[in-house]
């Protein structure tokens, strides 16, 4: 019954082509997809900021989609010009093996540092997240010990 309805949707796009003389060439019978070039998913802020701004200097034809409502769908930027895809995964490949070694060098400096200077570190990023876990961890001892402080 299906296979009906689309024979005869074909006839209908016939006959219309044949009635206002429609010329269709193959290049336009095949639609041109969009090219995945960058999935958005679990990726941070800055780094999508970064490819969007690579995406402008290099004058790339892109446009972004979102997960949407129910998150079924697949956030990331797409390329719309085919041509460009090459170019365009070249820059992507690029920029990530820069960020790559930039976050090697970040790991390797935060691990040469002592425990001390690690938690100087962590208070200087947010201290009230810190001071707020220092004391929650103070609450679960403190609870944790009670009952054998009180013998």
């Amino acid at each position: 019954m299906i296979c009906g309805l689309s024979s005869k949707k074909q006839i209908v796009n016939k006959q219309i082509v044949n009635k206002f003389k429609i010329q269709i060439t193959d290049s336009e019978r095949v639609k041109k997809m969009p090219k995945l070039l960058f999935k958005l998913y679990g990726v941070p802020e800055d780094e999508i900021d970064d490819v969007r701004e690579l995406c402008e200097t290099h004058e790339f034809t892109v446009y972004e989609t979102e997960v949407g409502r129910w998150g079924i769908g697949l956030a990331a930027i797409w390329l719309r010009d085919e041509s460009q895809h090459d170019a365009a995964k070249a820059v992507l490949e690029e920029y990530q093996r820069a960020r790559y070694e930039n976050a090697q060098e970040d790991r390797a400096k935060i691990a040469q540092l002592s425990i001390a200077e690690g938690l100087y570190v962590k208070f200087k990023q947010d201290p009230n997240q810190f001071m707020l876990t220092l004391i929650g961890m103070a609450a679960i001892l403190g609870l944790t010990l009670y009952p054998f402080l009180s013998i």
